[in-house]
């Protein structure tokens, strides 16, 4: 394992020296590098020993959000401070958790310069990596300076049982994993890792809380973007490009059944609302931030904005996921499940494998296999008011039935925090 370790830094160290010039010529990395180096972008008092908690993006911070307000709860004074690892990571963070978490700064690239920088200036009492974002180095650097590191909603994949031995020893830096369940903990027994460091908590995912939306404040959200009370909504959340040319040729067929239909789509990546503007300019197509509250209602309004989504979801009819129409894995479904919304996906959810298969089981939500299949189920869905509030309510059931994650890993948190 050493001579593996030892060629792993090798490689990382020529990989960043021959990458280093190219990120000049790419912004979005260029802002980042002497972040993520450890050299700016970090201003802590180091007397304070934080609660480090780590997601690597957007979509591991919708499970993140509810444990850091958990810890902030129960803690009072301690200080919680969160890391990404990309820029739409560090944008949505600050805006979900500005006066919940501070600091908030970049993830370390893996070499051992930019960790022990970071950790000399964060100085943390114990850290909690979310997830998948799992790097050699960094969890060999702790483990030996004997900072307690904790794994939530933890999965494996199979390149790590075609590399059974080399990420059995990754794994053994955390002092404790916790999983989703018993098919998840039974996964990392049959890699080796010690059946007495594994707990069950469930996944933190499910503890996200809505904000309460009523009906006036529904009204007021519709004036806002110039949609009547009256007219039906279709969310698109999270869309990747190859997928809004097939929503566009469904919501095209919806519309010549339901004339005051509208679509709200947000594409997985908010820069790309000027491309969406293009694709749908056969239609009345607005972007929400060049849009100032109007009378007049638009065909498609595109969230070229980050943190709002959740808002569009409470004033929708109908919610579709992305990333599943095409091969991205998914994305996370239960935003429109809390606010009791049917949802429709495609066939690739793998990275949301367990909780869309409960919500299918539920038959709030459905799986669509094209323009066509999205057209019939959507028109069914929307032209049965019954069938809408019974599909909502069943997305919902499930996300309340399996809460409670936040409350076990917090009670592990603080065993390992004293």
């Amino acid at each position: 394992m050493k001579s593996i370790i030892i060629l792993y830094n090798i490689l990382i160290t020529v990989f960043f020296i021959l990458v280093l010039p190219f990120f000049s010529a790419f912004a979005k990395r260029r802002n980042t590098v002497l972040k993520r180096l450890g050299i700016t972008g970090i201003k802590t008092d180091k007397k304070v020993k934080p609660i480090w908690i780590h997601a690597l993006s957007v979509g591991e911070l919708a499970a993140v959000v509810p444990l850091v307000e958990s810890l902030k709860d129960f803690y009072g004074k301690q200080e919680i401070v969160v890391s990404v690892s990309t820029k739409t990571g560090y944008e949505t963070a600050n805006n979900l958790l500005k006066d919940k978490a501070d600091p908030l700064f970049f993830f370390p690239f893996d070499l051992i310069f930019s960790i022990k920088q970071v950790l000399k200036k964060v100085n943390p009492s114990l850290i909690v990596i979310n997830e998948t974002d799992i790097w050699p180095n960094f969890l060999s650097i702790v483990k030996k300076r004997g900072i307690p590191i904790i794994l939530i909603n933890a999965k494996l994949s199979r390149t790590s049982f075609k590399f059974k031995n080399i990420f059995k020893n990754i794994f053994l830096n955390f002092d404790i994993i916790c999983v989703e369940n018993k098919k998840r903990k039974e996964d990392f027994q049959l890699l080796g890792y010690p059946s007495e460091r594994l707990i069950i908590t469930g996944n933190t995912k499910f503890d996200f809380n809505a904000p309460l939306f009523d009906l006036k404040r529904i009204e007021e959200l519709k004036a806002d973007v110039g949609i009547y009370i009256e007219q039906k909504v279709i969310t698109v959340g999270s869309a990747h490009k190859g997928e809004e040319i097939i929503i566009k040729e469904a919501f095209l067929k919806l519309k010549s059944k339901i004339k005051d239909l509208v679509l709200i789509i947000a594409p997985r990546d908010p820069r790309r609302g000027y491309e969406l503007l293009k694709l749908f300019k056969n239609f009345n197509t607005a972007l929400l931030s060049k849009k100032e509250k109007a009378t007049d209602a638009n065909d498609v309004i595109i969230i070229d904005k980050i943190g709002v989504l959740k808002e569009f979801y409470a004033i929708s009819d109908l919610a579709f996921v992305g990333g599943s129409l095409i091969n991205e894995g998914g994305h996370n479904p239960l935003e429109p499940a809390a606010y009791s919304k049917p949802i429709l996906t495609g066939v690739y959810t793998n990275d949301f494998k367990q909780i869309y298969e409960t919500l299918i089981k539920s038959e709030g939500t459905k799986i669509v296999f094209d323009a066509e299949d999205f057209y019939k189920k959507s028109l069914s869905i929307l032209n049965d008011p019954q069938k809408k509030e019974r599909m909502g309510k069943a997305n919902n059931e499930v996300l309340n039935a399996n809460k409670g994650a936040v409350f076990n890993i917090s009670k592990v948190i603080t065993n390992c925090n004293y």
